[in-house]
């Protein structure tokens, strides 16, 4: 299954938003604060919810879970502008087969709660058709809303081997861990270590648990253990800790990133397993003593260029990553996107940012501009050709326009290579091509945002 579009009507201070899914690129938002980019990124992920939770009952405890005092409508200048909430999305089972439709539909009266409704193409989901619905919920892909990355890599992720949890004894054990594990997400880092097997052994459906935290207890090799640790840690430094030091302007003390069990021996019902930092003196240190930026750098990777190998089409949602790094960090999280949006595992990405470092002129045409109007949010296309770029530089709203569109404008002034080859490239009408060219030629004089406006501006007055 795969999506293909989502829309948001009447959502929060969304009046209408559309978004196709048909690019294969990253889908940037840009817009100045509270113009409604985290509020979209909160809508979709709210269709995902609902995709997930198909059925009458899981519906109804969805709606009893707090999420309904977040879609109330909202007042606009002291009126409601609808009484219906509606999210919608459009889905494929396979490539080029009919495409299906699902509503998902919240009737108010001012702010009370009247009815709630599921289309299925139209007619209300038949909820007795088991089938269907089981189908559309177990199959649908995952959509993962991430808002930071800011979680604490625990210094030991434990596991219980098979043969202990068959033991009585393992029943209170397990049950007194159970809340304190959740407490600091060692769950969540579980799920992340099989993430981890499946990159690094994919289509060979390896277990973690069974082929590494048993793999003593079944009379494996301890030398033969070590070796699958080394080849975790092998494939960890080549995905994300040479990417951190490549993207770092001065040395760093950071030689590797080793991936742990202290508890090898057979037969010790915890295995304890760690990410551990080895320093250029061969030092070992926890990674909550590297810097914030890298733990960030760290976590980001974990949980999106692994997670995408959980599940086929997975739809990541990213609300301004990366914003507290170095530009040139920045710089290689954009790359890390681009990877991030896999045709092999459909893995989609959508994202805001304020920063032009983490723009790129290669996703051109999945670059949207969110703008705030009459306190309700439009999202209009804002394709950094340059056409798009002229549509919001008239007079009526030009100082804010310009604002809204200067990490795109910031790009083209960083930029100006990238930016040549890509318009030497695209295959655009030839007046496009010489705008673009005159821009190029004038850039020495192109000093601040307000130069590039007045360019753009005498060219079409």
């Amino acid at each position: 299954m795969k999506y293909l579009s989502f829309s948001l009507e009447n959502y929060k201070g969304i009046k209408n938003f559309n978004l196709n899914l048909d690019k294969n690129k990253p889908i940037v938002l840009v817009g100045l604060n509270e113009s409604g980019k985290t509020t979209i990124l909160e809508g979709i992920e709210h269709i995902g919810k609902h995709c997930k939770q198909l059925s009458s009952k899981k519906s109804q405890k969805l709606l009893g879970n707090g999420e309904l005092a977040k879609i109330k409508p909202r007042k606009i200048g002291g009126q409601f502008f609808s009484d219906k909430v509606k999210f919608s999305c459009k889905f494929e089972y396979e490539s080029n087969k009919p495409v299906y439709q699902l509503d998902f539909i919240y009737v108010f009266n001012k702010d009370t709660f009247q009815k709630y409704d599921i289309l299925y193409n139209g007619s209300k989901l038949d909820f007795e058709d088991v089938d269907t619905v089981e189908n559309i919920s177990q199959n649908m892909p995952e959509i993962i809303y991430y808002s930071d990355f800011d979680l604490e890599v625990p210094t030991e992720i434990p596991f219980y081997t098979t043969a202990f949890k068959k033991k009585d004894e393992a029943v209170n054990t397990l049950k007194d861990e159970e809340e304190k594990e959740k407490r600091n997400n060692i769950p969540q880092w579980r799920e992340i270590l099989q993430d981890i097997t499946n990159s690094l052994y994919a289509g060979k459906h390896i277990s973690f648990q069974k082929d590494i935290v048993d793999y003593l207890d079944n009379d494996g090799d301890k030398n033969s253990f070590q070796d699958k640790l080394s080849g975790f840690s092998k494939h960890i430094n080549e995905i994300i800790t040479n990417k951190w030091l490549d993207s770092l302007p001065t040395q760093s003390s950071l030689k590797r990133i080793d991936f742990i069990c202290d508890d090898i021996q057979r037969h010790d019902f915890k295995k304890r397993f760690a990410f551990k930092v080895i320093s250029t003196k061969d030092n070992t240190f926890e990674l909550s003593d590297r810097s914030k930026g890298c733990q960030w750098f760290f976590a980001f990777m974990l949980f999106t260029e692994f997670r995408k190998h959980r599940k086929p089409n997975t739809i990541f949602l990213l609300d301004e990553p990366a914003s507290n790094l170095h530009s040139s960090i920045q710089e290689k999280v954009a790359e890390a996107i681009n990877e991030l949006q896999d045709k092999g595992t459909g893995a989609c990405v959508l994202y805001s940012t304020h920063s032009p470092y983490l723009l790129d002129i290669e996703n051109a045409e999945t670059m949207y501009l969110v703008k705030n109007i009459n306190a309700a949010s439009e999202v209009d296309e804002a394709s950094v050709e340059i056409d798009s770029f002229i549509k919001y530089m008239n007079e009526e709203n030009k100082k804010e326009n310009a604002e809204e569109i200067r990490p795109i404008s910031d790009y083209f002034k960083l930029n100006l290579k990238k930016v040549k080859e890509y318009f030497e490239r695209k295959s655009i009408p030839r007046t496009i091509k010489s705008i673009s060219k005159k821009f190029l030629e004038n850039a020495k004089n192109i000093k601040s945002i307000t130069d590039v406006i007045n360019f753009f501006k005498d060219l079409f007055v």
